[in-house]
C-alpha cells in the first residue's frame, strides 16, 4: 500500500481551507450554511462529529501535561504529534470530499453550540487556511425562538421555565466563550448578526463573500438571505419578520434579565422586550475578566472548561435523580395514605354493621 511522503503530507495540509459556521443554536447558522451553497461551499447540516476528536490535541500541547512525562516516551514525541495532527486533518478533509458532491469548492462545517467554539483555535491550528463565521443574535429573540421551536417539536409538552433558563445560560456561555477565544484567531473570522441578515441582506452578503474571497457570488448569497423559507419557530410569520414584541410573563423576563443582561450589555444588545433588535455599540468587558494569554494558556483552558462542563453535567444529573427520588417518595407516601384510607373505610363499614 502506497503512503504519502512527509513532504506530500505537508504540502497537502497547507492547502486545507474549510469554513466553520459557529454560534448558538437559533442564531442564523442554518441560513448562512444554505447561502454558501450557491458558491459550491458545501457541507453537512450538522458537523459535530469531529470536535471530541480535536480536543485531545489541545491537551497534548499543554506544556504542563508534558512536564509530567518523559519526553522520550511521550506518545510519539512532540514533532510526531504534530505530524499526527496534520494527518488527522487530512483524513477529515478526505472524509468530507469523498461524501460531498464533486463540485465542492470548499467544505463547510455548520456546528452551533459550545464545543465548536471551544476548539476553534485548535481548528485554526490544524487547518491552516480555515475561516470562521460566528453568528450572533439578541438573547431575547434567541430564547423566544428556542422555546417556540422546542414546543413545536414536542407538541407543546415542555417546561417553559426550564427551557428559558437553560437557553439563557447557554447563550451566555457561547457568547462569553467566543469573546474570550476570538483574539486567538484574529484575522480569520467575521461576526454576523442575524438581525443584519434581515435588515441588510445585500450588505451582509458582500461582507461574507469578500471575507471568503468569493465576491462574485454576493448577489446570489443575498438572494438566499432574501428568499422565502420556512420559519421553523414561527411558521405563521414572514421570513423577514424577526423583530417583534415578546409577550412573556414577568418571571420569565426577569430570568433573562438576571442571566443574560450583563453579557447583552457587553455585546450592545438592548434589553427591550418590545423591540428586541440587533447589536449597538459594544461596552467594556466586565472588570476582573482576565483574557487568555496566548495559545499556551488556551491549551490548559480547554481542559479547565471540560472539567467545568463535566461538573455541571454531574450537577444536572444529580438534580434529575433528586427529582426522581422525590417522585418515588411521593408515590410511597401516597401508597401509605391510600392504605390508611382503605383501612379507615373498612373500619367505618364495620361500625355501621
Amino acid at each position: 500500500m502506497s503512503t504519502m511522503s512527509f513532504e506530500g503530507i505537508e504540502e497537502n495540509w497547507q492547502q486545507l481551507d474549510p469554513i466553520f459556521i459557529l454560534g448558538r443554536q437559533r442564531t442564523g447558522t442554518s441560513i448562512m450554511w444554505r447561502a454558501l451553497r450557491v458558491a459550491s461551499f458545501l457541507g453537512f447540516p450538522e458537523g459535530h462529529l469531529w470536535y471530541d476528536l480535536i480536543k485531545p490535541f489541545a491537551w497534548w500541547r499543554d506544556p504542563a501535561y508534558k512536564a509530567y512525562l518523559r519526553q522520550d516516551i511521550f506518545t510519539l514525541g512532540a514533532g510526531r504529534n504534530h505530524l499526527l495532527e496534520k494527518q488527522v486533518a487530512l483524513l477529515i478533509d478526505r472524509f468530507h470530499r469523498d461524501l460531498l458532491p464533486p463540485e465542492t469548492v470548499r467544505w463547510v462545517s455548520k456546528s452551533p453550540g459550545l464545543d465548536p467554539v471551544l476548539v476553534a483555535p485548535m481548528l485554526a491550528e490544524i487547518f491552516p487556511k480555515a475561516q470562521f463565521i460566528f453568528m450572533k443574535r439578541n438573547a431575547i429573540t434567541t430564547v423566544h425562538s428556542t422555546i417556540n421551536y422546542v414546543s413545536r417539536e414536542r407538541n407543546g409538552n415542555i417546561d417553559t421555565a426550564f427551557v428559558c433558563r437553560y437557553t439563557c445560560e447557554n447563550w451566555v456561555k457561547v457568547m462569553k466563550m467566543w469573546r474570550q477565544l476570538r483574539p486567538l484567531i484574529a484575522g480569520r473570522y467575521i461576526e454576523v448578526a442575524q438581525e443584519h441578515i434581515v435588515s441588510d441582506p445585500g450588505g451582509v452578503a458582500c461582507q461574507v463573500t469578500d471575507f471568503l474571497g468569493a465576491s462574485q457570488w454576493s448577489e446570489e448569497v443575498a438572494g438566499v438571505f432574501k428568499s422565502t423559507r420556512e420559519n421553523t419557530a414561527f411558521p405563521d410569520r414572514q421570513v423577514g419578520d424577526f423583530i417583534f414584541a415578546v409577550d412573556w410573563p414577568d418571571e420569565q423576563k426577569q430570568t433573562l434579565v438576571d442571566i443574560c443582561g450583563p453579557e447583552m450589555a457587553v455585546w450592545g444588545y438592548p434589553l427591550d422586550f418590545q423591540h428586541p433588535g440587533g447589536p449597538g455599540p459594544a461596552k467594556a468587558v466586565p472588570a476582573g475578566e482576565t483574557p487568555l494569554d496566548g495559545l499556551s494558556a488556551y491549551y490548559r483552558w480547554v481542559q479547565e472548561q471540560e472539567a467545568k462542563q463535566r461538573a455541571y453535567n454531574l450537577w444536572q444529573e444529580l438534580q434529575m435523580y433528586k427529582g426522581l427520588l422525590a417522585q418515588i417518595n411521593q408515590g410511597r407516601v401516597m401508597r401509605v395514605l391510600n392504605a390508611f384510607g382503605r383501612l379507615r373505610k373498612r373500619l367505618f363499614r364495620g361500625r355501621q354493621l
